[in-house]
C-alpha cells in the first residue's frame, strides 16, 4: 500500500517526467510541478533508504569541497535538492602550451550537478544531517509528522570536523 501511495505522490507532483526523460532538458514552463533537469547540469546518482525513523540518501561526489555543495529541503518538506560543481583539476605541463593539450579520452563528469529527489514522507529540516567523507555524501533526514516548518538549508560537515569538536569539548 505504501509503495502505491508513493508512486501516486510521484505522479501527482510531476516527478514521473524526471524518471522517464531520456535526456535531461531544461523545463519549458509546461505543467505546474513538473520537474526536469536544468540544462547543462549532470544528474547525481542517489541511493535512498527508508528506515523506521529516517530517510537516508547516499551519493558519490568525489573531488567536491564542502563549499561547492548546497543541500536544501523544499515543497512540503518532502523534496531534497542537492546541487554543486565538480571542477576539473588544472592539468599543467611546464613544457607544453595549454593550446597544445587535447583530450584523448574522457569519462569523467565535470561541471555543475543537480538532483531533486521526492522523499517518501515529510522530514524535519532542522534535524537533518549531511556528512561528506572520502567523496561520499550521506544525508540523514528524520521523518516528521505532517506539520513541520517549510524549507531549509542543510549544513554539510566532515567526519574529522565532528571528531575535533568532540575532542575540544572533552578537554574542557
Amino acid at each position: 500500500m505504501a509503495a502505491s501511495s508513493f508512486l501516486d505522490k510521484l505522479k501527482k507532483r510531476g516527478f514521473e517526467e524526471e524518471a522517464s526523460a531520456e535526456k535531461p532538458t531544461a523545463s519549458s514552463g509546461g505543467a505546474e510541478g513538473v520537474v526536469k533537469m536544468p540544462e547543462g547540469e549532470m544528474q547525481l546518482d542517489i541511493d535512498m533508504y527508508q528506515m523506521p525513523t529516517e530517510v537516508v540518501l547516499v551519493t558519490q561526489i568525489a573531488g567536491v569541497s564542502l563549499k561547492e555543495v548546497a543541500i536544501g529541503i523544499e515543497g512540503e518538506n518532502d523534496v531534497v535538492v542537492i546541487q554543486g560543481e565538480k571542477k576539473l583539476p588544472d592539468i599543467k605541463d611546464d613544457d607544453a602550451e595549454p593550446s597544445n593539450m587535447k583530450f584523448i579520452h574522457q569519462e569523467g563528469h565535470w561541471g555543475s550537478f543537480y538532483r531533486r529527489i521526492l522523499l517518501p514522507g515529510e522530514v524535519i529540516p532542522g534535524e537533518a544531517d549531511a556528512e561528506l567523507e572520502d567523496g561520499v555524501l550521506v544525508l540523514r533526514l528524520p521523518l516528521a509528522q505532517p506539520s513541520a516548518s517549510a524549507g531549509s538549508q542543510i549544513r554539510i560537515h566532515r567526519r574529522d570536523d565532528e571528531d575535533e569538536k568532540k575532542k575540544r569539548s572533552s578537554k574542557k
